[in-house]
């Protein structure tokens, strides 16, 4: 699977075809352009070429991926230091 910044290069490069909007951190991406596949879910990019991505996310606004989804595992584990071995 490619790193996450040339799965978003792709997308972006080809925005006008797949993109439905962009808010923030979320690329909406088109419903017709996303495939659920048994290798995970692609991405329609241009009609002829397709990326892999990690995750799609949906809300009011539609289906989208996030290069850093903001619902990430950091919202809740400790900020603190641990007392033990500083890490």
């Amino acid at each position: 699977m490619e790193t996450s910044i040339e799965w978003v290069n792709d997308i972006l490069e080809n925005k006008d075809y797949c993109v439905n909007k962009i808010e923030g951190s979320k690329i909406y991406i088109h419903s017709e352009n996303i495939v659920p596949t048994e290798q995970g879910i692609l991405i329609n990019l241009n009609g002829y070429d397709q990326v892999l991505v990690p995750h799609v996310s949906s809300d009011l606004g539609g289906c989208f991926v996030e290069p850093i989804p903001t619902n990430n595992w950091t919202d809740i584990v400790p900020k603190e230091r641990c007392s033990v071995c500083n890490t």
